[in-house]
């Protein structure tokens, strides 16, 4: 769910690295997510969720999560796809997940499979559009206290994961891509999407 690394190639990932989180009493069906459930010590309260669509949910643009979200703040990524903005590209109501009208509506198909992260109270989700006077400052800040660093996921919407102290730096609650190769890949309108624990 998180930063995604090599593990034994340059090109297998730990997101693409099967785990058999069950048999353990963790929520995590590859290597990646696991990695996110034990470095917050199993308690940062997120549900990952691998929903394989179907034809039915395709027809009626919705399907629905097995929890409740808390805040309605839901996460989606096509896998082998791209991350995907609330209310842009996706709605949620309840554990309804709905793309009807929205940027996601046709491009979803049978069997393609979405991961949604979803949390409990203590879990930042934000989306940062940037600014031309963030790229000037070469930073940015988050909104809550970040508790644990090392779980710390930055996003660009439409792109990819960037990796923590490689493609970006967080000091306290400042993003700082200043200096980084991060500082390459951003433009005027770019979304980021953060996900964190805080404190509240």
């Amino acid at each position: 769910m998180t930063i995604s690394f090599p593990i034994i190639t340059t090109t297998q990932t730990a997101e693409q690295t099967p785990f058999d989180g069950a048999s353990l009493g963790i929520e995590a069906t590859n290597l990646q997510d696991a990695v996110y459930y034990l470095v917050s010590s199993g308690s940062s309260g997120l549900n990952f969720e691998y929903h394989t669509v179907t034809a039915a949910e395709v027809a009626a643009k919705q399907f629905s999560l097995l929890k409740d979200p808390a805040g309605s703040q839901v996460c989606l990524d096509i896998i082998e796809g791209t991350s995907q903005q609330p209310f842009i590209d996706y709605a949620i109501s309840g554990r309804i997940v709905s793309w009807d009208g929205l940027a996601l509506d046709g491009v979803i198909e049978e069997g393609d499979i979405v991961r949604c992260i979803y949390g409990a109270q203590g879990l930042g989700i934000e989306y940062i559009t940037i600014t031309t006077a963030m790229l000037a400052d070469g930073h940015v800040h988050v909104e809550k206290e970040v508790v644990n660093a090392a779980s710390f996921v930055l996003d660009i919407i439409g792109g990819c994961q960037q990796y923590p102290d490689v493609d970006f730096s967080l000091e306290g609650k400042k993003i700082v891509w200043k200096n980084h190769p991060m500082e390459e890949l951003l433009d005027e309108g770019d979304v980021l999407r953060v996900i964190y624990q805080s404190t509240n």
